[in-house]
């Protein structure tokens, strides 16, 4: 099953409205907490409570972050970024995820040296979530991570990310890249938003393809803005 989709307004909107309301409360939550760290002395399971506490608010606060993200207009920083750097740098951070020793990568760069106009950054940021999200499905029992370069039509270049994971139902993968939608038990369904609209700012297109028990591939095409060079795999 396949599906392309795009982040729309009014989900943006309702991303910013959250974000606003979420922001005040959470923030004097953790003062409160900070406050009685510091000044009540506190046995050990009174300690062990309150970094229970503070961890969930640290989760809240990354998916404050998400939600601002998704609601502010991307801004890129103008450049020309060789594709193949950016990927391998996104699989560098990978490297310190939980499961990832159980994954084997394989990198299928049909093209050494291709140039998009973009962001460093903020594709490295796209790339790496939709890598994190095939490790997620993947872990425990382990699998393969494939990042693919290969030329399209149209003067452009398709990134293809394909694990052997757990894969979608059809109808997850027509909710896949809706905020707040995930498959997840701590999900928040943030991140697959983000990607397309990183994605998106840069003249690009996203596509799931997926299959229950085979896998998922996630396709990114951005423009080119040099010649495909030889390439290496």
């Amino acid at each position: 099953w396949m599906v392309s989709v795009s982040s729309r307004p009014s989900s943006r909107l309702f991303a910013a409205e959250m974000a606003h309301e979420f922001k005040r409360p959470l923030a004097s939550i953790r003062t409160a907490v900070s406050v009685l760290e510091q000044e009540y002395e506190l046995d050990e399971g009174g300690r062990q409570v309150l970094r229970a506490v503070d961890g969930q608010l640290e989760r809240l606060h990354e998916t404050m972050q998400d939600l601002f993200s998704l609601a502010k207009p991307i801004v890129l920083k103008e450049g020309s970024v060789e594709l193949a750097g950016v990927l391998d740098d996104a699989l560098a951070e990978l490297s310190g995820m939980p499961g990832i020793e159980t994954i084997e990568v394989h990198r299928a760069y049909a093209y050494g040296a291709v140039f998009v106009p973009g962001d460093r950054r903020r594709l490295r940021q796209a790339f790496l979530n939709v890598m994190a999200n095939g490790v997620e499905a993947m872990t425990p029992g382990g699998g393969h991570l494939t990042v693919g370069i290969q030329a399209v039509p149209r003067s452009e270049v398709e990134v293809a990310i394909t694990d052997t994971g757990h894969g979608l139902e059809p109808e997850q993968v027509e909710q896949a890249l809706k905020p707040f939608y995930s498959t997840k038990p701590l999900g928040t369904g943030l991140g697959l938003p983000l990607v397309a609209r990183i994605v998106s700012a840069h003249g690009g297109g996203l596509a799931i393809e997926s299959r229950p028990k085979r896998g998922t591939k996630v396709r990114i095409t951005l423009p080119v803005v040099r010649e495909l060079q030889a390439g290496r795999a």
